[in-house]
């Protein structure tokens, strides 16, 4: 008998000593766990590289709803600003912001699909990371109808017709950038906040 207990003492130690594998409830919870981890990480990721994706912003008025779905035609993501707190006036919004990275053909097709609900845009520049009216522009937006009083106070100067059909023809990036700076060269009449200066 005594050999006995001491038979059943060393077993109880085994099974003591032994890993105990987690009830498979709390196995079902670490699984979940360890998945929305992975999504989460997942979700990130993409939501980054949607940041860097072209997007174009209409400027508020009566007909940006129409000139909304040609741009959409181009499958670039497009969004129209909010109303402002001032009526819709074409000299007040006559700029056009494009971001440093945004593809320079798309740019030349938004504004030749847009040029008849846009007409007015005289000044273009080039920017990164902007605030404009409390909407922070990146390097990949594009934003068409900007204030104007951004442009004066950056120095930009006006573009003619026949500046804008040049632009509109440029055959490269480099030439469409140098058209495009070629007109921020004026005296600058306030603080300038992201207008890009790449060459």
């Amino acid at each position: 008998m005594f050999q006995r207990s001491k038979k059943r003492a060393a077993r109880s130690r085994q099974i003591a000593a032994a890993p105990v594998d987690p009830p498979p409830v709390k196995q079902w919870r670490l699984v979940s766990l360890a998945a929305l981890v992975v999504v989460v990480i997942g979700c990130a990721s993409l939501w980054e590289r949607e940041s860097e994706e072209p997007t174009v912003i209409l400027a508020f008025h009566d007909t940006a709803g129409r000139c909304q779905i040609l741009v959409q035609d181009l499958e670039l993501p497009v969004s129209i600003a909010p109303r402002t707190e001032l009526p819709w006036s074409p000299n007040a919004q006559a700029a056009l912001w494009i971001g440093s990275r945004f593809p320079w053909q798309k740019a030349i097709q938004v504004i030749i699909d847009c040029r008849n609900y846009y007409p007015h845009i005289k000044y273009i520049a080039l920017s990164d990371l902007n605030t404009i009216e409390g909407r922070e522009l990146g390097r990949y937006d594009l934003y068409l109808g900007a204030p104007t009083d951004r442009a004066l106070c950056l120095g930009l100067k006006a573009w003619t017709v026949a500046e804008k059909s040049a632009l509109l023809q440029s055959k490269s990036e480099q030439q469409f950038r140098q058209l495009i700076q070629a007109h921020s060269g004026g005296e600058k009449r306030c603080v300038s906040q992201g207008l890009a200066d790449e060459e």
